[in-house]
């Protein structure tokens, strides 16, 4: 039977992983927002100087060439609206949330060795059993719908 500190301590740890896990979508959709933008950047910058060079021979070829490039260079802002200070401050958050999480836990387990001035600082600040009751932290994800 577990005892009511482990089982606060695991409801906690479950809630750590769903951040975790939050925080690690998050990074992922900026990462590749990022990377579309880079590849469209490049893709208009080489379709323009493509259509530049190849005009001159087939003029039908060239203006293809600078119509991709056009389409490109508009696309851009569109997935770059995708890595807006809102959306990398939800992954901030939610990033932050799971990190305190996890140092409030282990801060306070019983089974990680502590060096004095841990142990100390423990003590000092709050027992152990109250670890569930004192954590405040957001119910649900940034940009989800329901509560993890």
């Amino acid at each position: 039977m577990t005892s009511p500190g482990e089982s606060s301590a695991r409801s906690v740890w479950d809630r750590q992983s769903v951040w975790s896990q939050t925080a690690n979508r998050l990074r992922a959709r900026l990462l590749r927002a990022r990377l579309v933008v880079l590849g469209l950047a490049v893709a208009a910058a080489v379709l323009a100087v493509a259509g530049s060079q190849v005009r001159q021979a087939n003029a039908g070829w060239g203006r293809g060439l600078l119509f991709a490039a056009a389409v490109a260079a508009g696309l851009t802002p569109l997935v770059q609206s995708a890595l807006s200070s809102q959306r990398v401050g939800d992954w901030i958050h939610a990033r932050s949330i799971s990190e305190t999480l996890k140092a409030e836990l282990y801060l306070y387990s019983p089974s990680k060795p502590r060096g004095p001035a841990q142990a100390a600082a423990a003590n000092a600040r709050r027992h152990p059993s109250s670890l569930g009751g004192q954590l405040t932290y957001p119910t649900r994800a940034p940009g989800a719908s329901a509560p993890p």
